[in-house]
């Protein structure tokens, strides 16, 4: 998981060769600001994000921190 708490956006490479979700091989996704995503690999070049799933981390104000860990275990 990355989350991004700096202030510029965040460019995140697969592994050479390697792809992320449908980008092609070799290219980047970027994390906005207050952006989160977590990786997961399915083989040994295809990775998988939640990227677009969850965005940003304005998405979970209201939410306590049990139930943003609940919410990440499913």
């Amino acid at each position: 998981t990355i989350v991004n708490k700096g202030a510029y956006p965040v460019t995140v490479f697969p592994a050479s060769g390697a792809q992320i979700d449908a980008a092609g091989a070799n290219v980047a996704v970027t994390i906005p600001v207050s952006g989160l995503a977590e990786f997961v690999a399915s083989s040994a070049t295809q990775w998988y994000s939640t990227l677009n799933d969850v965005t940003s981390l304005s998405q979970l104000t209201g939410l306590t921190s049990d139930e943003i860990f609940r919410a990440e275990k499913k």
